[in-house]
């Protein structure tokens, strides 16, 4: 990702391991976007943490034990990263609304504007999300059934950037 420095905080890694898991790197999310040092709109630094929330969510309950989270801000666009030791890819179904999952790849995947996994040769994958600071693509507003104003039903991500409209 081409960057422009006068944007950049660098990159952070964080690594999570247990059901808390997506509420610490929720926090991160939110500390990194804070220290950013030119700030992303509200819209887009709500879709980052959201995506954040939901992508550590996957990996917790589909993957299990160590997560790296890494977080990389550009000039256009902040990359997030998230690593795990499973080897199987992640695929999109469903929701079910009667509380069994299926939102979280698609709420990635409606915020985002590139969204890749890259498998590694040791095990385990990466899946990258690339998350625009200059505007949130029209698929993730409220009208969207995975992202409405009730959010998503993955517990502790809560979707603040969704207003009734």
């Amino acid at each position: 990702m081409a960057d422009d420095p006068s944007a950049l905080a660098g990159t952070r890694q964080a690594e999570f391991e247990g059901p808390s898991s997506p509420s610490r790197a929720r926090d991160v999310a939110r500390g990194f976007l804070a220290g950013l040092t030119r700030q992303p709109g509200r819209e887009a630094a709500a879709a980052v943490v959201l995506a954040v929330c939901e992508l550590v969510t996957n990996a917790a309950r589909h993957a299990g034990g160590k997560i790296t989270l890494t977080l990389t801000a550009g000039s256009e666009a902040i990359e997030i990263a998230v690593s795990d030791r499973s080897s199987q890819l992640p695929a999109r179904r469903e929701p079910d609304f009667a509380g069994g999952g299926g939102f979280g790849w698609n709420v990635v995947h409606s915020l985002a504007s590139s969204v890749t996994t890259t498998l590694h040769p040791a095990g385990g994958k990466t899946i990258r999300a690339l998350i625009s600071t200059r505007r949130v693509p029209e698929e993730a507003d409220h009208h969207n059934p995975t992202t409405g104003p009730q959010g998503p039903s993955t517990p502790g991500c809560v979707p603040t950037r969704i207003r009734p409209g």
